[in-house]
């Protein structure tokens, strides 16, 4: 699996909430993609990670 383009070991079971969990990710307003498809919120501790996938993690910066 590749989390913003770097090589990441998938365990087992590995949810996109277990993987923000993991990498110490805590923003609520994170956008993940997987395979160049956003997820949903509602979806991160439903979606299973694929050894394939391709993640990618936005942390959105709002200034003025």
């Amino acid at each position: 699996m590749k989390v913003n383009g770097k090589a990441f070991p998938l365990k087992d079971n590995m949810t996109v909430a277990l993987l923000l969990k993991e990498l110490q990710y805590s923003h609520p307003n994170l956008i993940i993609a997987i395979n160049d498809e956003v997820l949903e919120r509602i979806d991160f501790d439903k979606r299973l990670l694929r050894e394939k996938d391709s993640v990618q993690i936005i942390h959105p910066i709002v200034g003025g």
